[in-house]
């Protein structure tokens, strides 16, 4: 194992290791102040946070990734929250003690969605899609209208700017990645929907954000490790 596979293999063991402890918080109900993510997500987005040191943020679906992810971040700078579902929007909203973060509470446009996948479609969700104004350096996509929302950051996104989309398995969000410069795709083979991350950018190359190669060594691990576990590769 040579120098960079033992070194993968460390952070490896560690996000196993937090994973685990941080679902017995959340079960006894000790801390829950980490958002619901494996720490492979959360190492990695930690790792483009503190590389760009963004100073206005947008987020399309709160919770407690609001709440946490602003903390690593030097002042002056301004997170902006929105939130479709309003008792959703007050939990979080109750819980922000930070005056640089902002929520706001847009409600769909219509409340029985009109696209297949039961996402919301732009029509479903035009008042929150088109909420943010201005320019942003980093804009984190976890919310509803997905597609929407990736066409709506072309516009808003800084040309030095970063794009993160969450669960980015579901392939019907895959048309919609076509307008970015640079892409950079972590699928997580264990998980069909709710997991994989998509980072995007307009002008800077995404190697130049995170080690490209080190962050799919360590996903591979994950996947042989779940493989290990269930006994066969799906």
């Amino acid at each position: 194992m040579d120098k960079s596979s033992k070194g993968n293999f460390g952070i490896f063991l560690s996000q196993i290791s937090r994973d685990m402890w941080r679902k017995l918080q959340h079960i006894f109900g000790y801390d829950k102040s980490i958002p619901m993510m494996y720490f492979k997500d959360i190492d990695l987005i930690n790792e483009i946070i503190d590389k760009v040191q963004p100073k206005r943020c947008l987020e399309w679906g709160s919770g407690l990734s609001t709440i946490y992810f602003p903390k690593r971040l030097s002042e002056p700078y301004e997170w902006v929250a929105v939130e479709h579902f309003e008792p959703w929007y007050k939990k979080v909203n109750e819980r922000n003690n930070d005056p640089n973060v902002k929520l706001h509470f847009v409600p769909p446009n219509n409340e029985k969605y009109t696209d297949e996948h039961n996402d919301g479609s732009y029509e479903d969700f035009k008042d929150y899609v088109e909420k943010p104004e201005g320019k942003f350096d980093y804009i984190f996509v976890d919310g509803r209208a997905r597609c929407a929302c990736i066409n709506k950051a072309h516009d808003l996104l800084n040309e030095d700017g970063v794009l993160l989309l969450h669960d980015a398995n579901r392939e019907y969000y895959h048309d919609c990645f076509g307008k970015y410069t640079h892409n950079f795709f972590l699928e997580d083979k264990r998980k069909k929907g709710v997991a994989g991350i998509w980072i995007a950018t307009k002008g800077r190359g995404i190697d130049k954000l995170i080690d490209t190669e080190k962050h799919r060594g360590i996903w591979e691990l994950h996947e042989k490790l779940h493989y290990l576990i269930k006994g066969k590769r799906k």
